[in-house]
């Protein structure tokens, strides 16, 4: 049985695939890993969020919802039927104007810790692998995790081990930031990838 894309939200429109435009383009990659990871978001929780969408100059490109591009084009290329999906539009004057704007729609004014994550968490079933968070991937050491208990980072009552992976911008950064986990009593080492 082919797989079915359940919708999960609204925009004020609804467009077919091809008429949502790439406006992005090499600004932030992604590999198979990743476009794997959000197919299974699809498959599991439906097509949760609508493209937003810059409508210029007759054509609709695509400010947020690039990954969810990669994937469906995936899915469609295995067989899968695709329906219209939900879009919300941006207004900008002009293609600068539109940078500016999906730019700022990418930009992380706020930071999480383990300790928020944790929280925030408390009572969810979360799988391996499932979540890549802004600062980096949360990447748990079982394929699944079971229902997450309230406990601090250094109180971990449901699984042994929590790898976060932080890309650092270098070796100064780095070592602020291992610091700052030791002096928490988190055991924490540095690699580099």
């Amino acid at each position: 049985m082919a797989e079915t894309i359940r919708i999960a939200c609204t925009g004020s429109d609804m467009l077919p695939l091809d008429q949502i435009e790439d406006f992005q383009s090499g600004l932030k990659r992604r590999g198979k890993k990743e476009v794997e990871q959000i197919i299974t978001s699809i498959l599991k929780f439906g097509f949760s969020f609508p493209f937003y969408v810059w409508n210029g100059t007759g054509h609709n490109y695509c400010l947020d919802g690039h990954g969810r591009l990669a994937a469906l084009a995936e899915l469609r290329r295995r067989g899968t039927s695709l329906p219209t999906f939900p879009v919300v539009y941006v207004d900008a004057a002009d293609e600068a104007e539109a940078k500016q704007k999906l730019l700022r729609l990418n930009s992380q004014y706020g930071t999480m810790s383990i300790d928020s994550v944790l929280e925030f968490m408390d009572g969810l079933e979360i799988e391996g692998e499932e979540l890549a968070l802004p600062s980096g991937t949360l990447e748990l050491d079982s394929s699944e995790m079971n229902t997450v208990a309230s406990a601090g980072a250094d109180e971990v009552g449901y699984h042994e081990k929590i790898e976060i992976i932080i890309s650092a911008s270098g070796d100064e950064e780095a070592e602020a930031l291992y610091g700052e986990f030791v002096e928490r009593g988190l055991k924490c080492r540095i690699s580099t990838l």
